[in-house]
């Protein structure tokens, strides 16, 4: 799901979302739409850079391995192993709940960091030398 960095007022029409900047795209439980209370403006094109996932990293939470998750890893499982460098700038690989969601918007329109980033940050104590 596609977040956009705009509040809207209630005068916003489907058009108007193709012109918006992404504020950050994350997975979210197949329940969120459902529990939220969020309006459904209409239907839009779907913009090519939403066609496919973006690329995020995991990390193995036994062994500290990293790695980059992507749909065209298919044949892998969609992981290919990566360097702590490759990970640089990317988000884990984890599915939001609305809680988790909202928590996320307020902080990005207030300018702070998100207490659930932080929780999901690279620990660099694990990862291997060889990474």
């Amino acid at each position: 799901m596609a977040f956009f960095d705009h509040i809207d007022g209630g005068g916003l029409n489907p058009a108007d979302v193709d012109a918006l900047s992404v504020a950050f795209r994350i997975f979210v439980h197949k329940s969120v739409p459902k529990e939220s209370d969020w309006q459904l403006l209409g239907n839009s094109v779907v913009r090519p850079e939403f066609e496919t996932t973006a690329l995020r990293f995991k990390q193995d939470i036994g062994t500290g391995r990293l790695s980059l998750y992507h749909e065209s890893f298919s044949a892998t499982h969609f992981e290919k192993e990566t360097t702590l460098a490759e990970c640089a700038g990317l988000e884990n690989v984890a599915v939001w709940e609305l809680n988790h969601v909202m928590d996320r918007l307020v902080a990005h329109f207030r300018g702070e960091q998100c207490k659930w980033l932080l929780t999901l940050a690279i620990n660099q104590s694990r990862v291997l030398e060889d990474q």
